[in-house]
């Protein structure tokens, strides 16, 4: 699962291994990231995304102004309401898993989880054409391209109205908010007993035919159901869309009361 913790001075060694990655480097060819003045800067949240613990990649929250930058590409002025986002995965064979979507889910998440955030932005290279197509799949709109000191950019952007349309709530949103509120799971089996006992509760609201609180109940059940599938690196839409695929696929063995079990290939 992915999961994301601050970054400290220990991971200095980490970043330099990382920033002589050729795709990492490309992202940011000019600037040096001086490792100490980044992490104890004020405004920004650096942190470490890591597989089952394993380290993969960088996200760094920042700040900003609305789309104002001065010559030496620093971000001027800080207002409320906006913060761009960073993000890297260090080396070559964790790309293209999905582990990149699950970042920027859990970055966008966070974000937005302050109600006076109201616009994400980002600003890959324009000649990225791979961090084109993931801005725009994860629902950034283009601005305009911008020249930083010596680097060309693309500038997106996400206002929360978007964000909050394409999907109201996302396994990513869903996870950040029980986090901020109950703290961090203890152990995912604390969540599935947790869905047990909605689950109960469900089937006594059936039972009784009281239908709207059957349907907060069932909301209940998949609301955990999301933060167990966002703990474990994956949102829980794309995780139904993906299985339903493969049930369309299969035989199925009908109990004759509307359920029943598929048969072995």
């Amino acid at each position: 699962m992915i999961t994301l913790r601050a970054a400290s001075t220990d991971d200095i060694p980490l970043f330099e291994a990382w920033r002589k990655e050729s795709v990492v480097a490309a992202s940011d060819p000019n600037d040096d990231w001086d490792w100490p003045q980044t992490l104890a800067a004020e405004g920004l949240e650096n942190l470490i995304a890591e597989l089952d613990g394993r380290p993969i990649g960088f996200i760094q929250i920042a700040q900003i102004a609305d789309l104002v930058c001065d010559a030496s590409r620093s971000w001027v002025s800080p207002q409320p309401g906006f913060m761009a986002i960073d993000i890297w995965i260090g080396e070559e064979s964790d790309r293209s898993q999905g582990h990149g979507k699950a970042m920027m889910q859990q970055a966008i998440a966070r974000c937005f989880a302050d109600p006076a955030i109201h616009t994400v932005l980002i600003d890959p290279p324009p000649t990225k054409t791979l961090a084109s197509r993931f801005s725009n799949r994860m629902g950034f709109r283009f601005v305009e391209k911008r020249r930083y000191g010596d680097d060309d950019r693309a500038v997106y952007q996400l206002p929360r109205r978007d964000w909050e349309t394409a999907r109201t709530e996302t396994s990513a949103s869903i996870a950040a908010w029980a986090e901020a509120t109950f703290g961090p799971a203890s152990d995912l089996t604390v969540l599935t007993q947790r869905a047990r006992q909605e689950l109960d509760e469900l089937e006594e609201a059936l039972l009784a035919g009281h239908s709207a609180e059957a349907i907060g109940e069932a909301a209940d059940v998949v609301i955990l159901l999301h933060r167990v599938t966002a703990l474990l690196g994956a949102d829980l839409a794309d995780a139904v869309t993906a299985k339903m695929t493969i049930n369309r696929n299969r035989r199925w063995r009908l109990s004759g009361d509307g359920v029943g079990q598929h048969e072995e290939s």
